[in-house]
């Protein structure tokens, strides 16, 4: 939803952001984080999906992708170190 990855967006600009918005139907991921947090959101996106079945990917500062299942949420929640 475009008004979800522009409020993600906008937060990413602040220092130190990291956002994770998901999905249901379909079950999809958006992932941002401003230049400053250390993360490169497309390589980890990336990653975590291609380990899963899942496809995406994007810039250091922007990923989105779709998963396979929503189970895989979870271990991407635990490689950013999201915790519930």
């Amino acid at each position: 939803d475009e008004a979800a990855r522009a409020k993600a967006q906008a937060f990413a600009r602040l220092p130190q952001a990291l956002t994770l918005v998901t999905g249901i139907q379909p079950t999809g991921v958006l992932l941002t984080c401003s230049p400053d947090c250390g993360i490169n959101a497309g390589a980890v996106l990336k990653s975590v999906l291609a380990r899963t079945g899942g496809r995406g990917g994007g810039s250091a500062t922007l990923a989105q992708g779709s998963l396979p299942d929503p189970s895989v949420l979870e271990s991407l929640k635990a490689e950013l170190g999201f915790v519930d």
